[in-house]
């Protein structure tokens, strides 16, 4: 695979523990076994992330309409949090969403189950989404990783 200029490929084998985990019988819950090579910057291999991987997709992330209004896993939206919604992780779960195409990254808390639109894989509040840059955009390929 060839990467655009200042980009290099960063090959993700989704399932296999990392050294963390070694010890560890079984991976843990959302992970499956896949292999997956994206283009990212050099800078995204920061040392100490010990995450599964859980995968990739698109992104997108909802916000003021949904303020105040009860989430699926107790409490109440707030769009000044870091938080997302995701179908199946457990909620509580805390995640590392990267942008495949900046690099950008940004660690939220599952606290809601969504997205309910075709083709996405998580929703980001509106200030995750600040972080990440995609509000101009509305929509990001993302990868997610589980943070234990």
């Amino acid at each position: 695979m060839s990467c655009k200029k200042g980009l290099v490929p960063i090959t993700v084998r989704c399932g296999q523990p990392t050294k963390s985990a070694a010890n560890e019988t079984k991976p843990p819950i959302g992970t499956y076994d896949r292999t997956r090579v994206f283009c990212l910057p050099p800078r995204s291999q920061a040392p100490g992330w010990r995450c599964y991987s859980h995968g990739g997709g698109k992104t997108s992330f909802y916000g003021k309409g949904f303020e105040g209004k009860p989430m699926a896993c107790g409490g109440v939206f707030d769009s000044s949090k870091s938080t997302a919604a995701h179908k199946k992780l457990p909620c509580g779960t805390r995640v590392r969403a990267t942008d495949i195409l900046t690099g950008e990254s940004v660690i939220v808390t599952i606290t809601d189950r969504g997205p309910y639109k075709p083709g996405r894989i998580i929703d980001l509040s509106q200030s995750a989404a600040a972080a990440l840059g995609i509000l101009e955009k509305g929509l990001a390929d993302v990868r997610i990783d589980i943070i234990p």
